[in-house]
């Protein structure tokens, strides 16, 4: 019980600290600046319990998962249609993340060679990230984490004890303030921070190693979500403090009219070094570094793991013709943020141009991603991908027009719009393959084809079902003129390899030609029957491979007949309707008694006619 209650202190520390990137730590003191103590509370609060629902949520999807099933495999099932999602996530977060310490600790310092010496902090940041993330991995990264929170505790209290040594400036104290309702920002940081934490792979993968030693979620996630508040509060009461001694006039004045204040305490305690007696200056900067790059190997350990993960479980050609360690590295990604934030800070953006991508494009996904895994519903290839890329940007746009013409209403609005229609999407009713009934009606089995109407369903492009880890394959069904069978693929299907056996693939395009006859011509008796169906010849092209425990979909319909001959065309694709193969077979008829080769029964046309493109 000891053992557990400190796994969930540790766990705690590294939740905290990993949540704690740019965004957090720096809109505190804007916030702050704006809105008072009110702002500070109404951005803190909701922020923190975000993040301890993300565990609650995550422990529940755990608690619940059938036996033999990991909270890693349910995660990988319902994020594989979203990949490129998280990657994104991920890209904003780390760039928000490097563009904030650097613009407003290092930047705001006026050192000498200033684009230099940016340049060379933020590869110093890499550096750092790189090697701690590959020094301690997510397995030790929370003994690290509760190191670095320890000396952020020290630091802390070094601050708070040291400040009352300075004296007010004799500066106007009286800080700008900009237009923006207070509406028009706390629901969207409302949305953000109760969405966010869903798409942050550094969160899933806490989540998980948690769940892998047995360790409480929830319990681990209250814990983070405490301290990570104490975090916002301390910096927060630090911005009020602060302004009381005439940092407010400190503000600057944006590209789009805004008064900006996240860099006020550093230039308070470094442009007026008379009055920052001692270690106090030093003391937090050191506070804003930690924060930093406890965020950032987090996010290095986190990248790493996921595409390791996208590219073990990938079929994109690609991937076996680019090295695996360039596919699986970090560092193009991490390169590109840092590239991103020093484009950034040289056109002058600030904090808030990457966080409205929290409050609207990613939303959508989130909200999405939250209803299905909570509601045992299953993310495929079947979401409307582009609507939903067409809903995030228009939400994006508005909110960004409301956020830079001061029009609160616009930026509440494009909030809204992907809750509403996210929430929409994730919850509609969708059409379930029905399974092959061969107990059809008196009057429907009396016709092939009248058979056929009653189950032809709308175009259906996966087949995994609503219930996590089972995936309830409808194993029958028809859609758009093709007959799918669809199975998982198991050991027995594969090689010493472990991929499946390239003879499977025509053993499973019988099986289904068989399962395909017998709904075609479910009266078809052998005993009885005056004629054979034989296989005059058979080719199949192979495209992908498979592995033990994919999702296999083998579709069959006709694709031409004449007097004498019918060809049958296949193909054999996976959940992600991804081609692994396809291929033709020609069939011929003949007598039962004597072989001798014969037209094609009028019963076999009417059953046939459905699937003939």
């Amino acid at each position: 019980m000891k053992s557990s209650a400190s796994k969930s202190l540790f766990w705690g520390t590294s939740v905290a600290l990993s949540w704690t990137w740019g965004l957090g730590l720096f809109f505190a003191v804007q916030f702050t600046f704006q809105f008072g103590l009110t702002g500070l509370l109404s951005f803190a609060i909701p922020n923190a319990i975000g993040l301890f629902l993300f565990g609650a949520g995550t422990a529940y999807i755990a608690k619940k998962a059938k036996p033999g099933q990991s909270l890693e495999s349910i995660f990988q099932k319902w994020s594989s249609s979203i990949s490129s999602v998280f990657l994104f996530y991920q890209f904003i977060a780390l760039s928000l993340t490097i563009f904030a310490l650097t613009r407003y600790l290092f930047q705001a310092l006026d050192l000498s060679n200033p684009i230099l010496l940016l340049l060379f902090v933020v590869i110093a940041l890499l550096a750092i990230a790189f090697l701690l993330g590959e020094q301690f991995g997510i397995k030790k990264i929370k003994y690290s984490h509760a190191f670095f929170y320890l000396i952020l505790i020290i630091l802390g209290i070094y601050i708070w004890t040291t400040k009352n040594s300075i004296s007010p400036l004799d500066l106007n104290t009286a800080a700008p303030k900009n237009d923006l309702n207070f509406w028009g920002y706390l629901i969207p940081v409302c949305v953000g921070f109760f969405t966010g934490p869903w798409l942050d792979l550094q969160q899933w993968q806490r989540a998980i190693e948690m769940h892998k030693e047995k360790t409480s979620i929830t319990g681990s996630y209250l814990v983070g979500a405490i301290l990570f508040f104490a975090i916002l509060l301390f910096h927060g009461n630090l911005t009020l403090w602060a302004m009381e001694h005439g940092a407010g006039s400190y503000a600057r004045k944006g590209i789009d009219g805004i008064y900006y204040a996240q860099d006020m305490i550093t230039r308070l305690f470094s442009q007026n070094g008379t009055h920052a007696t001692g270690w106090l200056p030093l003391a937090y900067f050191a506070f804003l570094v930690i924060c930093i790059i406890t965020t950032l190997d987090s996010g290095y350990i986190a990248v790493k793991w996921h595409l390791q993960q996208h590219v073990k479980e990938g079929k994109n050609m690609l991937y076996s013709i680019l090295p695996k360690s360039l596919l699986t590295s970090p560092i193009p990604l991490f390169v590109a943020c840092a590239v991103t934030a020093l484009i950034a800070i040289e056109v002058n953006l600030e904090l808030e141009y990457f966080m409205v991508f929290y409050a609207t494009y990613f939303v959508t996904y989130a909200i999405m991603l939250i209803i299905s895994t909570l509601g045992e519903r299953t993310l495929t290839t079947q979401l409307p991908k582009t609507k939903i890329f067409a809903i995030s940007c228009l939400s994006l746009v508005l909110a960004g027009l409301g956020y830079i013409h001061m029009e609160p209403a616009l930026l509440i609005a494009g909030t809204l719009i992907p809750v509403l229609t996210s929430g929409w999407l994730a919850t509609r009713k969708t059409v379930i393959p029905a399974q092959v009934n061969k107990e059809q009606p008196a009057d429907a089995s009396s016709h092939p084809s009248a058979a056929i109407d009653t189950l032809e369903m709308p175009s259906i492009t996966a087949a995994t079902s609503s219930v996590p880890g089972a995936d309830n394959i409808a194993s029958e069904y028809v859609q758009d003129k093709w007959y799918v069978h669809a199975f998982r693929a198991t050991y027995g299907d594969t090689n010493s390899v472990g991929n499946v056996y390239f003879g499977m693939y025509a053993m499973w395009v019988g099986k289904t030609r068989e399962l395909f006859f017998n709904y075609c011509l479910p009266d078809f008796d052998l005993k009885k029957t005056a004629f054979l169906i034989l296989t005059r010849s058979f080719e199949h092209k192979f495209a992908l491979e498979a592995r033990e425990f994919d999702i296999i979909k083998v579709k069959i319909r006709v694709k031409n007949f004449n007097r004498k001959f019918a060809t049958l065309e296949h193909l054999i694709v996976d959940h992600k309707e991804r081609l692994l193969g396809k291929g033709t077979q020609s069939l011929l008829f003949v007598k039962t008694d004597t072989y001798e080769q014969i037209d094609i029964p009028g019963e076999v046309l009417a059953a046939f006619t459905p699937f003939t493109t």
